[in-house]
């Protein structure tokens, strides 16, 4: 199912920009790693270019919203997002929505309101479904899955993940998103405290992901180390191993301070982000004893949500 944006009931393609796209998919199944972070960064200036010299209304009202919360003003972001989604559902492919769902979801999460942010993930797994595009389901699963789920529905989560994982293809442009979904199959299992399935899980996305060393840049490969390593300290403190439960989440957050130095991704989420996981980080320090660290490290969270005009108590 195609998402570009269409005009006068014709897609616009650049040429050059296609060409960019088979070179890059050609790098990566070809095993090239040295050119590829180049080409992809290429790629990334290329389409920003592009969408910002010719935006979309929905994107208008996007880029709105993001600037309305740079600023902390909570209400106008809110009702920019809800214009965006609107805008977003008169599309033609009704996949092209997803996203605006998600990012509504995420701005109720950063407000504490995590009942209103429900009916967007919903929705947005369910045009995920309809889609029969793996990326999309991904995003979606990743966002329902949450520790308050009931059993049953994280196992139904995780056989979903199963399934698209067996669909994808052989190719190497699809590890990355091979490996998310064994993410995802890991992190339904830790929180059904099936530790050594979700070990496995974990061990498993090596074949897909790589070393963890990879560029700064590639914020995507950083995020994913980090909830690698957050789920290990999830599984280490099950076990009741907290000083590896330190050491494994000392890793989520210096990568997630990594993220947060990049320019391509800088803003108030990234940051939340960053604020949350020093918050976890805090009570991972607090359980090993660790006091006056857990309260500078809590302070630091605190500081951040501050700055950011967002609720304290947040998670």
């Amino acid at each position: 199912m195609n998402t570009e944006r269409e005009s006068s009931g014709a897609e616009k393609r650049d040429p050059q920009f296609e060409a960019r796209i088979t070179e890059y998919t050609k790098a990566v199944n070809e095993g090239r790693g040295q050119e590829v972070d180049g080409m992809l960064l290429e790629m990334l200036m290329a389409a920003g270019a592009e969408a910002m010299a010719d935006p979309s209304p929905d994107l208008v009202w996007k880029n709105i919203a993001n600037d309305c919360e740079e600023l902390g003003h909570w209400a106008a972001a809110e009702d920019a997002h809800k214009k965006s989604l609107e805008l977003a559902k008169e599309h033609p492919n009704p996949a092209f929505a997803l996203k605006p769902h998600l990012d509504l979801a995420g701005f109720y999460e950063m407000l504490d309101r995590k009942e209103e942010a429900l009916p967007h993930i919903e929705r947005a797994l369910e045009l995920a479904r309809n889609s029969e595009i793996e990326s999309l389901l991904r995003m979606a699963l990743e966002a329902k899955i949450s520790p308050e789920l009931a059993p049953e529905i994280l196992e139904e989560i995780r056989g979903e993940a199963e399934s698209a994982l067996k669909r994808l293809p052989p190719e190497r442009i699809y590890y990355t998103t091979k490996a998310f979904f064994l993410l995802i199959q890991a992190r339904c299992m830790v929180e059904l405290r099936k530790f050594e399935a979700a070990e496995k899980y974990l061990a498993d996305t090596r074949e897909f992901i790589g070393e963890t060393n990879q560029s700064g840049f590639l914020v995507g490969y950083q995020g994913f180390h980090a909830r690698v390593a957050a789920m290990m300290a999830k599984i280490h403190a099950g076990r009741g191993e907290t000083s590896q439960a330190i050491s494994a989440f000392s890793e989520t957050v210096a990568r997630q301070r990594t993220i947060g130095e990049q320019p391509q991704v800088a803003g108030v989420r990234t940051r939340y982000r960053t604020a949350c996981a020093l918050r976890t980080f805090g009570d991972y320090l607090e359980k090993g004893g660790m006091m006056a660290e857990a309260e500078q490290t809590r302070a630091e969270a605190k500081q951040i949500l501050k700055e950011l005009k967002l609720p304290v108590g947040a998670d």
